[in-house]
């Protein structure tokens, strides 16, 4: 079962057993929380990183997506190790939710304050193209199929 809450919290929940949460109205860490036993098992920070905002995480459980409101980048996170695994990249601005296909090759960030949707391609971790919105989008899911 997945959960995907935007704006004011955001939580994913992995087949495994755990979930990561940001607070997105008190920026700060990343939590890993055991679903079974409803303990934070791990608090993650991103150095030079104060706002995560959004998370979302591969069908296979092994790479975690977090956008970042402050510095407008999404960041790679191994979920073994909980650390960046290559380098940041920089999306639209004030980025508040990212989704990732089923297929792990791609990534959606709604961009908040420029007003747009940043495609990602997560092979090359670099921005594919840039869709516009229209107002402020704050929210995004992708379905189970792509």
């Amino acid at each position: 079962m997945r959960f995907k809450l935007s704006l004011f919290l955001s939580l994913h929940t992995l087949l495994v057993g755990q979930a990561y949460v940001v607070n997105g109205s008190n920026p700060g860490p990343i939590y890993s929380i055991n679903t079974n036993t409803n303990v934070i098992e791990e608090t993650i920070t991103i150095t030079g990183s104060s706002g995560p905002i959004g998370v979302a995480v591969t069908a296979d459980n092994k790479l975690a997506y977090v956008v970042n409101s402050t510095t407008n980048r999404v960041y790679e996170l191994n979920v073994e190790t909980s650390l960046v695994t290559r380098t940041s990249l920089p999306v639209g601005s004030f980025p508040l939710a990212i989704v990732v296909t089923p297929d792990g090759k791609t990534a959606y960030t709604g961009n908040f304050l420029s007003n747009n949707m940043s495609v990602i391609n997560l092979t090359a971790l670099a921005v594919s193209s840039t869709i516009p919105m229209g107002s402020r989008p704050i929210s995004l899911a992708i379905s189970p199929d792509g």
